[in-house]
């Protein structure tokens, strides 16, 4: 587990693989260093899952790379849709973890920069502001709730279109 040969990395950066693990098609380069297997996009494209569930395209990610081992699939900096119909429950930057064998998703936004902005719902036309969304792609129901261990455990909802001056005033004061 800890060497790092042999080093390998595709030329291509634009190889599909379907069912690259249960239930996640993949499109991006390859890389492997060691036992390691990591997908990876370039500067122009990323590297991208498709994950289906019961054979319908249920969520995309995008990242940089992923990290594929026998248990998970990982990436930090994921852009994350969710389909609902036409739209959509997104976020631009997540800490992205897939357990294989259980078929569990987590989502989480702690940290800092981007991961800190809310989740958005196209479908529902609201900000969502929550430490984590996860889910089992056997299940049809989506988890918010703050990771184990933390003091924070308060989900936010907010219409899309809400406008206050004060709360406006308040974020204006932080520059």
């Amino acid at each position: 587990d800890k060497a790092i040969y042999p080093r390998f990395e595709s030329y291509n950066k634009r190889v599909d693989l379907k069912k690259v693990v249960p239930n996640i098609d993949y499109s991006g380069g390859f890389s492997m260093y060691g036992s390691k297997s990591i997908g990876n996009g370039d500067s122009l494209e990323q590297a991208e899952l498709f994950i289906y569930k019961k054979d319908e395209l249920f969520a995309k990610a995008s990242s940089k790379s992923f990290v594929f081992d026998k248990e998970n699939v990982l990436s930090d900096n994921t852009e994350v849709k969710i389909f609902i119909d036409e739209d959509s429950l997104g976020h631009p930057g997540l800490y992205f973890n897939y357990l294989i064998k259980s078929k569990k998703i987590a989502l989480n936004r702690s940290g800092t920069g981007a991961y800190r902005s809310q989740f958005y719902d196209t479908y529902h036309k609201l900000d969502v502001d929550v430490s984590e969304i996860s889910f089992n792609l056997d299940d049809s129901v989506l988890l918010f709730k703050s990771p184990p261990a933390s003091t924070y455990r308060k989900a936010i909802f907010e219409s899309s279109s809400f406008f206050s001056k004060d709360y406006y005033r308040e974020i204006a004061m932080i520059d």
